[in-house]
């Protein structure tokens, strides 16, 4: 059957081991991602330690593999963190990602960078967020939409308080309290169309619970608020 979803993509896991080899696949397209990495990250960690990611990814659309066009995507994701020297619980992270692609149908657009309406919510749209991997948040669903893209972010993440709280003799507990403030800029643009200064600006804030569940596992529930040209309230196991 062919396919009419965009494009789409996602920040793997800094937690989960990198491929070794490239990644092949096919969904009415060929398809080929390579990652390289080296970021560590701990179970009861505040965040990712020090550490460099790069992953590169390259998609072909053909109709011969069921697809109504001809279309090549391609994009570039790099993550970076540091853990302050002076402040074990302090780390700073940035990401960097470019995209661009060539596709026979002038209308379709495989990025689309700004918050989608199944994933975040405004203060009058309460829905529940998933992921906020690469977003700009603060903005309209495809509002940051394009056949190219670029896209920032940086953040401070911190530890606020370790109460390593247990509920009686349940399996539940509150492990870590921490917060992260950051900042988002992107720019997508159809061929023709580029002007750097309509690029999107965002701010934004998050705070995080970890819990514990089942003496063990940790879950990381997490409730922030974004700025761009709106207001955005997301909450949810992030």
């Amino acid at each position: 059957t062919q396919s009419s979803d965009r494009f789409s993509y996602s920040l793997s896991d800094p937690a989960g081991a990198p491929p070794r080899f490239p990644e092949f696949g096919w969904h009415n397209a060929l398809y080929v991602n390579y990652a390289l990495s080296n970021l560590r990250q701990y179970e009861k960690a505040v965040a990712v330690s020090d550490g460099q990611s790069v992953r590169a990814s390259l998609r072909f659309e053909a109709p011969w593999l069921g697809a109504e066009h001809y279309a090549v995507i391609a994009s570039i994701d790099s993550q970076f963190s540091w853990t302050l020297p002076w402040f074990e619980t302090h780390v700073i992270g940035m990401t960097l990602s470019a995209g661009t692609s060539y596709v026979q149908n002038e209308a379709r657009l495989p990025f689309a960078i700004s918050t989608s309406a199944n994933t975040t919510f405004s203060l009058d749209d309460l829905l529940s967020l998933s992921n906020t991997d690469a977003l700009v948040h603060g903005y309209q669903p495809g509002s940051l939409s394009g056949q190219h893209y670029l896209y920032a972010h940086l953040n401070y993440h911190f530890g606020i308080y370790d109460p390593v709280l247990g509920v009686s003799t349940l399996p539940l507990g509150l492990q870590r309290i921490s917060a992260t403030v950051y900042c988002d800029w992107g720019y997508a643009w159809n061929n023709g169309e580029f002007n750097i200064f309509r690029s999107k600006p965002a701010i934004g804030a998050t705070l995080h619970f970890d819990i514990t569940l089942g003496y063990r596992l940790i879950q990381r529930f997490s409730i922030g608020y974004a700025y761009g040209d709106m207001h955005q309230i997301y909450f949810g196991f992030l």
